[in-house]
């Protein structure tokens, strides 16, 4: 079994899994999701200095995100304003749903689906927002994964994925209808989390190699393969920012870091959170954070302060939508 933590709430390994609401509460039990014993980075990055909670101008912006609706017995996909107006439901399937990642016109929404209610099949959809249909991924590339990521004009997808059982996930490209499947050509470790740099040039990644983590980036055809952290280490799920020239990641129990792309000034920003994060789009990296015994979606900005966002509903997988639209 390669070492994955089977408790973070993005890829996990067959096992007994929580659905619903518990899918937030993963993510902050073990205080950031990064390396599976939920240890610290040897070598942790000062902090910046704790800044006072202050909006970020993002309420009217609009955030999709896992939730579990009362009556429900699985976690759905639904959109509303950061504030948490105007929320509904925009799926129409009875399976659970994570990883939701918009288009960059915010028209379509890529996920994956537990679709026998555990980890033995994920296969891959993306939705249309305005219709609540999907379209299978995997019906046409024959990959099920986790962590869709798109190119940023949005005619094309990264997974983290594979076809046989036996494989180790690797970096898959892939067209929105599944067609024209590749995988990268990258060392034979593990692939988690990809994430498109907005200049469509880089993918950043999780390794999964020497009993840790490490992020790297590279090419989408794998070539100029880089490592920004350190090997055996926490580090995971890295999300760039809106400009792509920074990368935030979790970084076990020691919280929410953000380094340049090239991974130098390393620095934490939160203590409160860690993965599954995201951030390009959106004004703010999205996490969730901890509310007594619920959880909801919180804001953080790189200069430390924070807001909690969707009005403290619970929810898990939060992710930016580029375009909001009624």
């Amino acid at each position: 079994m390669s070492r994955r933590n089977e408790s973070l709430s993005r890829p996990r390994r067959p096992a007994p899994q929580p659905t619903g609401a518990a899918v937030a509460a993963i993510v902050l039990l073990i205080g950031g999701g990064c390396g599976g014993d939920g240890r610290r980075s040897a070598s942790a990055p000062p902090e910046l200095a704790r800044a006072p909670e202050r909006a970020s101008g993002a309420a009217s912006r609009e955030i999709v995100f896992a939730h579990l609706s009362p009556g429900s017995r699985n976690a759905h996909l639904f959109v509303a304003r950061a504030d948490g107006s105007r929320l509904r439901r925009i799926d129409r399937t009875d399976d659970e749903k994570q990883d939701p990642e918009v288009s960059p016109d915010g028209s379509k929404v890529a996920y994956r689906s537990l679709a026998r209610g555990d980890y033995t099949d994920t296969p891959l959809l993306v939705l249309n927002v305005r219709t609540g249909r999907a379209t299978s991924l995997t019906k046409r590339s024959r990959v099920r994964g986790f962590g869709p990521t798109w190119r940023p004009d949005g005619r094309m997808l990264a997974v983290a994925g594979k076809r046989a059982r036996t494989d180790n996930e690797g970096l898959w490209l892939m067209r929105p209808d599944g067609s024209s499947a590749r995988r990268a050509r990258l060392p034979r470790f593990e692939v988690q989390y990809p994430a498109w740099a907005p200049d469509g040039r880089s993918i950043a990644f999780t390794a999964v190699e020497q009993k840790g983590f490490a992020i790297y980036t590279a090419a989408p055809d794998g070539t100029g393969l880089k490592r920004l952290t350190p090997l055996g280490g926490s580090a995971n799920t890295p999300s760039w920012s809106p400009d792509g020239r920074q990368i935030a990641y979790g970084e076990g129990e020691a919280g929410i870091f953000v380094m340049n792309r090239d991974g130098s000034r390393k620095r934490r920003v939160r203590r409160d959170g860690g993965s599954p994060l995201t951030w390009a789009p959106g004004p703010s990296i999205l996490y969730s954070c901890r509310r007594g015994a619920r959880f909801a979606t919180c804001g953080g900005l790189p200069d430390g302060s924070r807001e909690e966002l969707l009005g403290g509903l619970d929810s898990g997988f939060a992710a930016w939508r580029s375009d909001p639209r009624p």
